[in-house]
């Protein structure tokens, strides 16, 4: 989160969180105050809200597609997968969330 997230964002920007544990320490709340970046919880058990999960299913049907049946096969169908995802599709993701991006 250091090195690569809080580098990454600008003040203004909103960093939307899951209820996932790690989520909660203390360290994630001090790092995003200290560099000015505001922060949403979602709602527990919302998965409807929350942008990843529509990546996740993308996925899904990607790998489900290329019925993958050697373990060995598996990274280099995810990478090729998850270079299939466009800057379109994180944007309706979000909008699908009722979160407004620019």
């Amino acid at each position: 989160m250091e090195k690569q997230l809080i580098p990454s964002l600008e003040k203004g920007n909103v960093v939307i969180m899951d209820n996932m544990r790690s989520h909660h320490a203390k360290i994630v709340t001090e790092l995003l105050d200290k560099a000015g970046i505001s922060y949403l919880y979602l709602p527990p058990y919302s998965p409807d809200l929350n942008p990843i999960e529509k990546m996740w299913s993308k996925m899904k049907a990607i790998l489900r597609k290329n019925k993958i049946c050697v373990a060995s096969e598996l990274p280099e169908v995810v990478k090729a997968a998850l270079e299939t995802i466009s800057m379109n599709d994180c944007k309706w993701w979000f909008h699908a969330c009722g979160i407004c991006v620019n």
